[in-house]
């Protein structure tokens, strides 16, 4: 059973304009690869990963998505003080947060996003709380 022509609205849903939908999408040119950043040796970076990682140590290397870091660290838990992960690479870890000891090499595979760590977030990871 079909529908009665009265309930059918008079007035359709509004359509996007094509023209609209197509602009809000950058050009593919301006999207850069990780690997092609300019992330020089030694830079203080937070990493995430696909699988959820969450890392703070030295640029090594960026080769696409793998990043190989140096005097690496990872983050288990972090509080709702810091803000999320990006509150870690702003400000750094609180004594509320879980931060492991540094390994002195580490391999990233499936990097999400790459942060600069301000100079005030690695004074705090290299004091590693573990609260």
């Amino acid at each position: 059973m079909g529908f009665l022509r009265s309930q059918i609205p008079s007035n359709p849903a509004p359509k996007i304009s094509p023209i609209l939908f197509l602009t809000a999408i950058p050009p593919w040119d301006t999207f850069i690869p990780m690997s092609k950043t300019n992330w020089n040796e030694g830079v203080a970076v937070l990493v995430t990963t696909e699988y959820r990682g969450v890392f703070f140590g030295y640029v090594k290397s960026v080769d696409a998505d793998v990043v190989y870091l140096r005097d690496a660290r990872n983050c288990s838990y972090w509080s709702a003080n810091t803000k999320g992960f990006v509150g870690l690479a702003s400000d750094g870890p609180d004594s509320q947060c879980r931060i492991g000891p540094a390994a002195p090499e580490m391999e990233l595979r499936k990097v999400t996003s790459i942060a600069r760590c301000s100079d005030a977030a690695v004074e705090r990871w290299e004091s590693a709380p573990w609260g």
